[in-house]
């Protein structure tokens, strides 16, 4: 998942063009600082946490640093609607995806508004088309662990199965990044037996010499 996996532009001018506005990208081993517009090695491993705003015009930069599993955060400057996503790149013999090979997935209300909102997908091209920008929002990887990429792609597809309930889209899109998977549930509920099993064997244990104590001192 390396930043410049798939990148052959020259992103050091994107990025320097985003330090003007204060949206400038940040990566996860650097804390709070901007990425310098220098691509080494040592830049190209870490993740990016945080992008401007991309729209139509800048298709190939974006889809140039896309990756599976990123948050992105959606707007309409024109309606003021804006939303959350989880981003999957579908995979395709040229190593550079283009807006129809990128879906972001999401949820919305149902049209009676009293069930589960509703996991639905809709690809980048789509967006570009009804006039929405995306920025990259993975911020809360500063204080989460996020999944591997496989690992999200499950929780999208575990959460669309299950019908699970969710705030809003930024919830569900950082159960996906960050949530508890089921093996998670799983292990924790194992775990959860294995201690108060223990306790409540030590406790018969204990219970059944007491009431033999108390046997022989009556006798």
């Amino acid at each position: 998942m390396g930043l410049l996996r798939r990148n052959s532009l020259n992103i050091g001018k994107w990025l320097s063009s985003g330090t003007g506005s204060g949206n400038a990208p940040t990566a996860a081993g650097t804390g709070t600082g901007a990425v310098r517009a220098s691509f080494g090695s040592s830049v190209a491993v870490q993740k990016l946490r945080e992008s401007k705003w991309f729209d139509v015009g800048e298709e190939r930069i974006f889809c140039a640093v896309i990756e599976n599993g990123f948050i992105v955060e959606v707007r309409h400057t024109d309606t003021g609607e804006t939303w959350f996503g989880v981003v999957t790149v579908e995979a395709k013999k040229s190593l550079k995806p283009t807006a129809e090979n990128i879906k972001i997935y999401s949820v919305r209300m149902r049209d009676n508004e009293k069930k589960p909102m509703k996991v639905y997908c809709v690809t980048l091209a789509h967006l570009w088309q009804q006039g929405y920008q995306l920025r990259i929002n993975n911020v809360a990887d500063r204080t989460k662990k996020a999944h591997p990429e496989k690992d999200i792609l499950a929780q999208i597809k575990y959460a669309s199965k299950c019908q699970m309930v969710f705030h809003n889209s930024q919830h569900f899109s950082e159960f996906c990044r960050y949530g508890d998977r089921p093996q998670d549930s799983r292990k924790r509920q194992i775990s959860d037996c294995a201690k108060w099993g223990g306790i409540n064997m030590g406790a018969t244990l204990i219970f059944m010499e007491m009431q033999k104590k108390s046997k022989s001192a009556a006798h």
